[in-house]
């Protein structure tokens, strides 16, 4: 009947808005899904590079402690030559 007609068009145009919210939503959702991703992949690369860098770190303490040894045998050997 001609009466519902405008009752019609405007239920369907309101199905209509709420799909293409639903499909915004959708998208916005599957990208904030990306964004974690992506932020976990960088998480994890951070945490290897502090294990990286700790190990350098490490690494630089014990040539440290090597070459005050090599100076303090150095010098030994220097004063032996000396006497």
């Amino acid at each position: 009947d001609e009466n519902g007609r405008p009752y019609v068009e405007f239920v369907n145009k309101q199905f209509e808005q709420i799909n293409k919210v639903s499909n915004i939503l959708s998208n916005t959702n599957h990208e904030v899904e990306e964004i974690a991703v992506i932020s976990e992949q960088q998480s994890d690369a951070t945490q290897n590079l502090m294990v990286t860098v700790e190990e350098n770190n490490a690494n630089i303490g014990q040539i440290t402690k090597v070459m005050v040894n090599i100076k303090e045998s150095s010098k030994a050997l220097q004063e032996t030559f000396e006497k």
